[in-house]
Formats: C-alpha cells, structure tokens, sequence
C-alpha cells in the first residue's frame, strides 16, 4: 500500500521554519511585508487570499490588501502595481489572476518588478527559472511539488520524472526545477498518444499530472516503486474534488501518492511565503 503524503505534515513543518525566520528578521529590523492585489469578487481568488492571510498572521507577517472594483481600469491598476514597486516597505507582491477580460493580463503582469513577483508571473522570473538563475521567484505550485518530496526524504537526482501537462504555470517550470536537481525529466501534454503517455509513465521513477482531467493516470500508467505528484483540480459526477489520479486503484500498487484535496495544494500559499521571506531578505541585503 502507498504512503500518502500529505501536505498538512509538510505544511507544519515549514510553517516553523518560516516563523523562526521571520523573528529573525524582526530581530533584525525588517517586518515583512506581503502586498496582494484583488480586482473585482471572483470566489477562488477570495477563497485564496482568506487562507493566505490567515497563515501570513501565524507567521507574524503583515500583509495589505488592495481590493479593486471589477470595473476598474487598467491604467489604475498598473498605477498600484508601480507604486508598490517602490515602496520599500512592501517586499513582495501577489497579484491576482485571472484578471477581468476587459483588461490585457500581459501588460499588467509585466508592470511587477520581478523581484516583488512571488508567484513567478513576470517573463523576466520565468527566465530566471529556465536559465538557473535566482532572478524573481519561480511559480509556487512547482516550488510546493519540490518542498513536498524533500520533506518526505524522497529523492530527485538521478531520478527519470514525467511532466504531463505543459502549462508556463506549472508544467514547464516544474521541469527546468527538476532538471536543476538532476532529475532526467519527460514532457508529456494534450498531444501525446495514450499509448506513448503509459510507456512513458511506466519508465519513470516520479510521476507529476496537472491536466484538470479526473483519472488520466489510472492502473495501466503506475508500476511499484513510483511516486506520484497529483496537481489537479476537478469535481467528480458526486460534486468532490478530486485529482487527475484514479487514486484508490493506484494506491495499492504505488510507492507513494498525494491526495487531492490535502497534497501539493496546500503548500501553494506557504511557498509564497517563503518567498516573501526570502525577498525581504535580499531588500535588506540590497539585492534584487
């Protein structure tokens, strides 16, 4: 039978890490400050920004919310993303998406300083992503996967992985994450026959889904040994949320799976966090 893993043990674990580094910090004489920015009422964004206040307060960091009509014009909230930028009170920022259709998400996103962008939004820290670099911060969901396996002490180098799903979201990043820790890595997406997907799934070590499809990996894909990373997000025909896993089927044969709900996801808004922390640290330091 799999071992589940499961983010709430993870979670608590780096929530302490954080918290000791943020008494430092203070100690030091720098408060972290998360800006986050909300157009208009969508319940996800809502829903999301609650619980990532709630944590940024366990943590003892203060975070400002900057709510905006849904009518607002871009022109204002590029206005508020620029002045945050120079705020040097404000260490980093969450803008949230999707943005209303009226305004172009490219042009917005683009205004964030990469070095305030905590979920690895702007071009500039997805390059830095793909050339290795520490520029801006990569996307959280990705970082999630990563801190979730290494706190479980499961290994990467060396490993063959398989990425089904090649969004600059989370798929494409998440692979130049794990080619970076050595991981061989396979990129599999919309267009890879179902006869390829299972050879492929088959010959890897650590599997990673995020298609929004319930059951795409299912018994034929999994073989002992594997660990698998669910990042998907559905409702089943019941009204449950569910993964893209077939997760009671595969979990007697697996080494290790994540459950949806309660696996990567709720690592998302603490990686946030951590990079928050780590952009305050680099303000401080004058680094960027």
């Amino acid at each position: 039978m799999a071992k589940i893993l499961r983010g709430a043990e993870a979670l608590e674990a780096k929530c302490a890490e954080l918290k000791d580094k943020v008494r430092r910090l203070r100690n030091e004489g720098t408060d972290p400050v998360l800006g986050i920015i909300r157009v208009g009422d969508n319940p996800d964004n809502m829903a999301y920004e609650r619980g990532l206040v709630k944590r940024a307060e366990e943590l003892g960091i203060q975070v400002e919310s900057y709510v905006l009509e849904e009518k607002a014009t871009e022109t204002t909230v590029i206005a508020l993303i620029r002045r945050l930028n120079y705020d040097d009170m404000v260490h980093g920022v969450l803008l949230m998406r999707p943005l209303p259709d009226h305004m172009d998400d490219n042009k917005v996103r683009m205004t964030l300083d990469p070095a305030k962008d905590l979920d690895g939004i702007t071009d500039v820290s997805i390059a830095g992503v793909f050339a290795g670099t520490d520029r801006g911060f990569p996307p959280c969901t990705p970082s999630g996967c990563i801190e979730l396996l290494e706190h479980y002490g499961i290994r990467i180098s060396g490993k063959k992985a398989v990425i089904i799903g090649r969004s600059m979201v989370t798929g494409r990043p998440l692979s130049m994450m794990l080619m970076r820790k050595n991981a061989t890595v396979t990129l599999c997406h919309s267009h890879t026959s179902p006869e390829d997907l299972i050879k492929y799934c088959n010959n890897a070590d650590l599997i990673f889904v995020m298609v929004g499809q319930p059951k795409t990996i299912r018994i034929e894909h999994v073989r002992p040994g594997q660990v698998v990373v669910d990042i998907g997000i559905n409702v089943d025909k019941n009204g449950k949320l569910c993964g893209d896993v077939d997760f009671d089927n595969i979990l007697p044969v697996v080494k290790a799976v994540t459950p949806v709900p309660g696996g990567v996801g709720a690592m998302t808004s603490v990686m946030l966090l951590e990079h928050l922390i780590t952009a305050a640290v680099r303000s401080r330091k004058g680094l960027s």
